[in-house]
């Protein structure tokens, strides 16, 4: 992952938490590190993905954890005939912090790695 941004980020969405920003913060709060806004990991995952053949699309995204800045994370997909299911989690946890479905509207994929 990237490090910092946070502050550039949160230009972009209005969300200024310092979680984002500030490992002494995030530490108060219960977290080993700042990390990073959970739709700027979501956009660098689908930044890597087949996109779906389609006009209009859907994407159902699972928050599961955080993806701290600087982190080594390892980005699973499998693509169907609905689109591209995909996780993306921190190296050496098999479970993914943040968890997708991206396909074309219409084609709803609930399936997803738990």
């Amino acid at each position: 992952m990237p490090e910092g941004g946070g502050w550039a980020f949160g230009r972009l969405t209005g969300d200024y938490n310092g979680i984002h920003t500030w490992n002494w913060y995030a530490r108060r709060l219960g977290f080993r590190a700042a990390f990073s806004h959970p739709q700027r990991a979501a956009g660098l995952c689908l930044a890597r993905l087949r996109e779906p053949q389609a006009d209009a699309q859907t994407l159902d995204l699972w928050i599961k954890g955080p993806v701290f800045y600087g982190a080594e994370v390892m980005l699973r997909a499998v693509d169907d005939e609905r689109g591209v299911r995909f996780g993306l989690a921190l190296a050496g946890d098999p479970r993914p912090a943040i968890a997708g479905a991206w396909s074309g509207a219409g084609q709803i994929n609930t399936e997803i790695w738990t």
